[in-house]
């Protein structure tokens, strides 16, 4: 049996990378291995786990994993460390980043304070998957660092490129489109102010094309880069910012765009470069090792952070060379992209829950 940790993302109302791996991993878990699932969520009062539909849970087996795609710290969740010491199942953690650490100029409060107790947590577990090597490396460093000898293996787990459950695009680019997206929360470390500036030489170059960001705001960093753009927009150049974007309208917006964009100073994976991809649009993306990964495989133009030159070149030569387009789009078309239910069988696999 899997128990599956909802205990944030049931509560959850705003999108987030974190959120979508809980989501859509979930959900082909559950399909494919129907009654051997349960989502389960953690209870302060009682200090265990319990089945999120409220319902009364035999105790675990030797036999059973009990897997979160969640951050916490065991000041959050009361009794934690006790309650694993003595459940006879296993732990599975999905390790998504060290940001917090390695940016906390940029960060949350809320999880640079947690991040440190939590990633020493994952030490205890009984297996990691990470979502990237970068992730990974990260990871095992830190518990070098902290001087842990004994740590469980961390597996690299392929996230998926299906956004929701559809088919690959297999249509290019609409004809004629001049549309640019940008799939991101507005904070720092995404580096929107720099994209910004880039659009700004663009357009006084009167270089013709629009620019959609989809994504909430950073409450704590976010509002100046929101600002900006509605600055922008106010000097009438085609620029509109999206916090509250469905999935379907997502959809929509990766299908009018011409390419995305996604400049981001850190990631532990970065997601938005392989959906991008899966609707069939290249991706402009930073040279970063994370994102690296996903952007090797062809259809995306790489730019390195050090040159502020190489984002504008890469934009001014989507935007206006039909040829690098067609390169790219060839490339997109040609990439073997994984999606969320080889996710889950390689979760599956991995547990040996077959």
């Amino acid at each position: 049996m899997l128990f599956f940790d909802v205990t944030k993302a049931l509560s959850q109302k705003s999108k987030s990378g974190l959120s979508r791996v809980s989501g859509r991993l979930r959900e082909e878990l559950s399909s494919v291995l129907r009654h051997k699932f349960e989502l389960v969520v953690w209870s302060n009062r009682k200090g265990k786990f319990v089945l999120a539909d409220g319902k009364s849970k035999s105790p675990f087996s030797i036999d059973d994993w009990i897997l979160t795609p969640e951050l916490f710290s065991s000041e959050e969740r009361n009794g934690f460390e006790s309650f694993k010491a003595n459940c006879p199942a296993k732990f599975a953690a999905i390790f998504h980043d060290a940001i917090p650490l390695k940016y906390p100029e940029i960060t949350w409060p809320h999880s640079v304070g947690r991040h440190p107790s939590y990633m020493k947590l994952l030490a205890n577990f009984d297996l990691v998957l990470s979502v990237s090597e970068a992730s990974r490396v990260d990871l095992i460093g830190y518990w070098n660092w902290l001087g842990i000898s004994k740590f469980p293996e961390v597996k690299i787990l392929q996230l998926g490129s299906n956004l929701i459950d559809s088919n690959r695009v297999s249509e290019i680019v609409i004809p004629g489109s001049r549309h640019v997206l940008i799939v991101a929360i507005l904070d720092p470390r995404k580096n929107q102010e720099k994209l910004l500036t880039v659009c700004e030489r663009l357009w006084e170059q009167r270089v013709e094309f629009s620019v959609t960001f989809a994504g909430r705001v950073n409450p704590h960093f976010g509002k100046p880069i929101q600002r900006k753009i509605k600055a922008l927009e106010k000097r009438g150049l085609p620029i509109c910012h999206l916090p509250k974007v469905s999935d379907t309208e997502l959809v929509a917006l990766y299908q009018k765009s011409r390419f995305t964009v996604y400049p981001s100073l850190a990631e532990g994976c970065g997601l938005p470069v392989l959906e991008s991809l899966w609707f069939g649009r290249p991706c402009v993306c930073s040279d970063i090792p994370a994102v690296r990964e996903s952007a090797e495989g062809g259809g995306c133009v790489l730019f390195s952070l050090d040159d502020p030159g190489q984002l504008e070149d890469a934009l001014h030569s989507l935007l206006m060379n039909e040829d690098k387009m067609k390169q790219l789009e060839s490339e997109v078309n040609n990439r073997v992209l994984p999606t969320w239910r080889e996710s889950a069988l390689a979760v599956i696999d991995v547990l040996e829950l077959r």
